[in-house]
């Protein structure tokens, strides 16, 4: 049983001569928050060995609960300082009081039982229910049968005589995992309060979320294949794995339109796919007495694919992420990038441009041209922010005591968008920012070969457009160490 408990009070008061309310009224309010969780779990292990037989076996459950609770009273243009926040009784405007309570709970009952026969061939089967509060009634609980195999080959008779494997181990498991991160009462939906002027003020309350009374587990079924191993006494060793994941009824908050006051609805919304490989070489090339030295490199390729969405989202997909960057399409994946591209700057003007689709009478598109009003550019795909290709190298030597090891990781390609350069490339008009030093080759008449645009202040000069995406490849020394 694990239990954590925090309890704060915070008061603030501050005066009218105060920096944040300088010549205006005193502000002063008062927050208590509650914030609790516990886990409670019941494990019962069994084990035996008769022979070449081996079995183990294990049940059990777990429940973990979370709370949190906050009461707010606030108010302002106290009638005196002395009191501080502990009288907002005492305050003659915008007295206000809000409260919070939310509980979220898990229960799940799970089984493993793990057999090996002769140290050669293992296998593993798995079975857990769970149920979550968050999720929809009739929809709480999910249930997850997983399963494994392995084949140390290098045990076998037939392998005896050889000697260039230390090991050889061949690998398989399927399994299904479930996702429930959403809001603890996305289910229910909500209302707010707001304020109404009609001659007088007076109070009102409106949607702020809408009930999604069939949200439901996420669900992901992995396959994994892996092979290990082993040459040279264990000095040169191979880890190897091909995995492929199928997640259906993936879990989003849907974006709803801005008229309707709500901003996302939560849905199960997509099914899509991830598959690659990974790998880890590792080989110890020298070790004598005195002297040890270790490589390692690991790697990862692998690719998204988004199987499913609904039907009336097929056609034109669904604009997400942040700043609305990227575009969710069937065949497509959710790192592919969809805004709009830059088309340099205009010789004469300086002007900033951007591309734009040209349409005949039906709408359909025939070709494109440049525009100088950004408001009339259209979106493109421009790639992905996905690697084709990710891992590590390392190395250390070790001597007498004295041992140096150094970590890297790399990426190779893959694109990011910038937008510290871009909020560092303005066109004057966030006074008092800096400027990044490429800002110097704006365009003026006398440099006109450039693709910084004019400093007219213009507010779209560096709006998001690929102008700001770059390269995402990177080699990284990630630590030396010298002991």
């Amino acid at each position: 049983i694990g239990i954590d408990v925090t309890d704060s009070r915070e008061g603030i008061y501050k005066d009218k001569n105060t920096v944040a309310n300088l010549g205006v009224k005193s502000t002063s309010s008062v927050q208590a928050d509650n914030d609790w969780r516990y886990t409670w779990e019941n494990i019962l292990n069994y084990s035996k060995t008769f022979g070449k037989h081996g079995l183990t076996a294990m049940i059990g459950s777990s429940t973990t609960a979370y709370g949190y609770e906050k009461v707010l009273a606030s108010g302002a243009n106290q009638a005196s300082a002395l009191t501080s926040f502990h009288d907002l009784g005492a305050n003659a405007d915008s007295k206000e009081n809000a409260s919070q309570l939310i509980e979220t709970q898990m229960v799940s009952f799970f089984g493993r039982l793990n057999y090996k026969f002769n140290e050669r061939y293992l296998f593993q089967a798995s079975l857990r229910a769970d149920g979550s509060s968050v999720l929809a009634k009739g929809h709480k609980w999910g249930y997850f049968p997983s399963a494994s195999a392995a084949w140390r080959i290098s045990e076998e008779g037939f392998m005896a005589d050889q000697d260039i494997f230390s090991n050889l181990k061949l690998r398989l498991s399927w399994g299904v995992a479930g996702n429930s991160a959403i809001d603890a009462y996305a289910t229910l939906g909500g209302l707010k309060k707001s304020v109404y002027t009609f001659g007088s003020s007076v109070y009102g309350y409106y949607p702020s979320e809408i009930a999604n009374k069939d949200l439901t587990w996420e669900k992901s079924k992995n396959l994994n294949i892996g092979l290990e191993a082993a040459f040279l006494n264990n000095r040169l060793k191979l880890e190897t794995e091909y995995f492929l994941k199928k997640t259906s009824d993936m879990l989003y908050n849907m974006p709803y339109p801005i008229s309707s006051g709500i901003s996302y609805v939560p849905m199960n919304l997509l099914d899509m796919q991830n598959k690659g490989i990974e790998f880890t070489i590792s080989a110890t090339p020298i070790q004598t007495k005195d002297f040890i030295w270790n490589l390692s490199f690991n790697g990862t390729h692998y690719s998204n694919k988004i199987l499913n969405l609904p039907e009336d989202k097929r056609e034109n997909g669904i604009i997400h992420g942040t700043a609305s960057l990227f575009r969710l399409m069937e065949g497509g994946s959710i790192y592919d990038l969809y805004t709009y591209e830059y088309a340099g700057v205009n010789p004469e003007t300086g002007a900033a441009q951007w591309y734009m689709d040209e349409k005949d009478a039906n709408g359909k598109v025939t070709g494109r041209t440049v525009t100088e009003d950004y408001t009339q550019a259209s979106k493109y795909e421009l790639g992905s922010t996905l690697p084709d290709f990710q891992g590590g190298f390392s190395t250390d030597f070790a001597y007498k005591g004295i041992d140096l090891s150094i970590a890297t990781n790399f990426q190779i390609g893959g694109k990011i968008y910038d937008s510290m350069y871009s909020s560092f490339m303005h066109a004057g008009s966030n006074i008092g920012s800096n400027w990044h030093k490429d800002i110097l080759n704006a365009w003026t008449p006398e440099n006109k070969n450039t693709n910084v645009p004019i400093m007219d202040g213009a507010q779209n000069s560096n709006s998001q457009s690929s102008r700001f995406l770059i390269n995402a490849s990177f080699f990284n020394i990630r630590n030396i160490s010298l002991g």
